[in-house]
């Protein structure tokens, strides 16, 4: 049997629209706005590498260049409380120790072979993987597969997306490393 939606949730006659904007009263305005987003929709971004200066000429080169999408948030549906980003971790790519003091995060592995390390707990996660991140908890996540692992993470409310917009740029420009002496 097939979805048939000419009998609700809207009246009779109602056109809906399936575009992002069709949700949308106004620009700016309050109220999110439904989204079917296939595996390549989405905010594609390219980071930027970190450069550091150690005085006397030296420079050390850190993280290389990695892309994620911005799924949902306060700009795409026009969220007001969560983040949903996603990305494929590389053969030996590592997402280094880190915390979110304002959110809790559920990151879903698609495919199994990353060593993770949430708080004191440590294993590889296998495909079809969830971890929960509770808020101010230390995460790692480094493939130790040979295959790339696709991964989606979502975050109880938003901040973090402003951090990676402002370390990264739209995938197709020029990636500059970020440069702090």
């Amino acid at each position: 049997m097939f979805w048939d939606v000419s009998r609700g949730p809207y009246r009779t006659g109602v056109a809906q629209s399936t575009e992002p904007s069709g949700g949308k009263t106004a620009q700016g305005s309050a109220s999110p706005y439904s989204l079917i987003l296939q595996e390549a929709d989405g905010e594609h971004r390219a980071a930027r590498p970190v450069n550091s200066s150690h005085g006397q000429g030296q420079s050390t080169m850190r993280a290389k260049p990695f892309s994620f999408t911005v799924k949902v948030d306060g700009q795409n549906g026009n969220a007001q409380d969560f983040l949903v980003m996603t990305n494929m971790l590389e053969p030996g790519d590592v997402i280094p120790f880190h915390q979110h003091d304002n959110a809790e995060e559920v990151i879903i592995l698609e495919d199994g072979g990353a060593t993770v390390t949430v708080g004191d707990k440590r294993s590889v996660a296998g495909p079809r993987s969830i971890v929960f991140v509770p808020q101010d908890t230390w995460i790692s996540v480094a493939n130790t597969s040979t295959h790339p692992i696709h991964m989606c993470g979502v975050f109880s409310r938003q901040g973090f997306e402003r951090y990676q917009r402002a370390a990264s740029v739209p995938e197709g420009q020029p990636v500059t490393p970020l440069g702090f002496g």
